[in-house]
């Protein structure tokens, strides 16, 4: 363009002659590009791919807080959603499925101008292999004749589609930055704070995060921990394909499901009180501290257990996810019974995929016909047991909870979504916000214990302070600890591409409960929340420590770019769009 430009600008006795330009003539200052010659680059490129940018650490967690911003340099922006190129090879399911050349029933010879050759390039993974579809052109034909060797264009090539990702890359490159493993951030890393058991201080912690347009359900930053760059794939590959143990290949956000934990609770709240099962003003007596009768150590309260035997006493639903009383919620799976417990979160997007453009993992529901279906089902209204889900998953069914549509969420910008009514009663969804807002901004209240998102203790000697401290905000959070297995280092010991099964001899890399943090924003002034934001930290133990800090400065990050206003501020017009 440059070139064309420059020459487009030259008197007409200076353009160019089969000599050259004269140079004898004064040349104008654009000339020099004259000898630029444009050049089709073999591998597609990503200027984006590392970022370098400022991160405030003047509202972090107490002993991580400092006046003085660090400056980072992140790699591997979104790389994970992008994706990258690959060439295809004869034996590819995809050229065998679509070649260029093949032939009909009769045998004859038949050209698909977009289909594939040995060697021509593909998506690999992320948006680059799921929208392959769209991204793909066709080639051209030309016909010429062997006796005169006149050449005819009989069909012009067609370029591909382009795909515009929702993804915006400086927010994607605060959050990669915010939950790196540099020791000057440290929000993920075990911290004095999260008294867990099986960790020593210090240890990186790996995980994923989201953030959606709760209008739009337009994905804005997806963020998996440990990211990938594109050093590694181009020099490192065994980094990334031969790390069993970490597995940074996969895409946590959409393709590692876990248990959701107590932030289920807020979901079975609304179904409970939209089915009639519970009533607004109805309160359950919970001071048993624990669910079945006969089986003291089965089903509790976590107050229940850390505490010696305390208990919440009387709870409505509000207060009930407040402080995250798993009786109580337990109470309400009885009263809904298996299939309608089932119905509700199947219907909340659990154990289905959401469709969306990258590698996805649906994660599992459990089978109300089960001769267990009972008990699969108490567990399941409090996040336990046989149910996984993805933390897109999770934030999906937030963003439906806040709206009452279920609207699967979106990679691409202008993608069609078949969403639905999810029939939640203005009730139903106002107690479970309700509950949610007093999570994240209630004090005891004359209640046992503050909101389980409201306050965090720092550890002896060092007070508390609230978990989120954004401006110009209203949060609705709710935190989750999910038991699980531990993640075991696993080896490819004979070469063959594959680890080696796990045995009672193979070592234990990281062991405990994951954290859950998920939240609704509201900024002042909005009838309802805009954005939300969810934090998923694998072995962190307690969901409030681990993933609500991360949260907190998810919120701020948000604000930074324009996606939630700062006080007397609205939101920017891109962000708004």
């Amino acid at each position: 363009q440059l070139a064309a430009e420059a020459e487009g600008s030259l008197p007409s006795w200076q353009r160019r002659t089969p000599r050259g330009i004269d140079i004898t003539a004064p040349p104008p200052g654009n000339a020099v590009w004259l000898g630029v010659e444009p050049v089709r680059a073999k591998h597609r490129r990503y200027p984006l791919e590392t970022l370098t940018l400022t991160l405030d650490r003047s509202t972090f967690p107490g002993p991580l807080r400092s006046d003085n911003p660090v400056e980072l340099i992140v790699p591997g922006v979104a790389l994970h959603i992008l994706g990258q190129m690959r060439p295809i090879h004869a034996e590819d399911p995809q050229l065998e499925a679509q070649p260029f050349v093949s032939a009909d029933e009769q045998g004859n010879r038949v050209i698909d101008l977009a289909g594939y050759r040995d060697g021509d390039r593909i998506g690999a993974f992320g948006a680059e292999r799921a929208m392959e579809h769209r991204l793909r052109g066709s080639r051209g034909q030309t016909t010429t004749q062997l006796d005169t060797g006149d050449t005819v264009r009989r069909v012009d090539p067609e370029r591909g589609n382009d795909v515009v990702l929702t993804i915006d890359h400086r927010l994607q490159a605060r959050i990669q930055a915010l939950m790196s493993h540099d020791d000057r951030v440290g929000l993920m890393r075990i911290q004095p704070w999260i008294d867990t058991p099986h960790l020593p201080v210090g240890t990186p912690l790996h995980g994923s995060a989201a953030v959606i347009d709760i209008q739009t359900r337009e994905v804005l930053a997806a963020v998996s921990v440990p990211g990938i760059t594109l050093d590694q794939l181009t020099n490192d590959r065994a980094s990334i394909f031969g790390n069993f143990t970490d597995e940074p290949f996969t895409f946590r956000p959409t393709a590692y499901a876990r248990e959701p934990g107590s932030t289920i609770k807020p979901l079975i709240l609304a179904a409970a009180i939209t089915d009639g099962e519970f009533g607004l003003d109805e309160t359950i007596d919970c001071s048993q501290g624990y669910l079945y009768e006969n089986r003291p150590d089965t089903f509790q309260d976590w107050i229940y257990r850390q505490y010696g035997g305390l208990t919440f006493g009387v709870l409505d639903g509000a207060t009930a996810i407040k402080v995250s009383s798993n009786t109580f919620f337990g109470m309400l799976g009885q009263r809904l019974k298996p299939r309608r417990v089932h119905a509700w979160l199947e219907a909340f997007g659990a154990g289905r995929r959401l469709g969306v453009e990258v590698d996805e993992r649906g994660g599992f529901l459990f089978d109300a016909q089960d001769r267990n279906a009972a008990g699969l089902a108490n567990l399941a209204c409090i996040g336990q047991g046989q149910i996984t889900m993805t933390p897109l998953q999770v934030l999906a069914a937030h963003a439906a909870l806040a709206t009452g549509e279920f609207v699967p969420p979106t990679f691409v910008r202008g993608t069609m979504r078949e969403s639905y009514d999810l029939g939640l009663t203005d009730a139903a969804m106002t107690a479970a916000q309700r509950g949610m807002w007093k999570s994240a901004n209630e004090d005891r209240a004359g209640d046992i214990t503050s909101g389980t998102t409201y306050q965090l203790n720092l550890g002896e000697g060092l007070g508390s302070e609230p978990y989120f401290n954004a401006p110009g905000v209203t949060v609705y959070a709710k935190s989750g600890s999910a038991q699980s297995t531990p993640t075991y280092e696993k080896h490819d010991a004979d070469g063959d591409g594959y680890a080696e099964p796990v045995t009672r001899d193979t070592p234990i890399a990281r062991a405990g409960a994951h954290g859950w943090a998920v939240a609704l924003v509201q900024p002042d002034g909005e009838s309802q929340p805009t954005i939300g934001v969810v934090v998923c930290v694998e072995h962190g133990w307690s969901g409030g420590k681990s993933a609500a800090p991360l949260v907190n400065q998810i919120i701020h990050a948000c604000q930074a770019e324009g996606y939630l206003p700062l006080p007397g501020e609205a939101r920017t017009a891109e962000a708004a769009r």
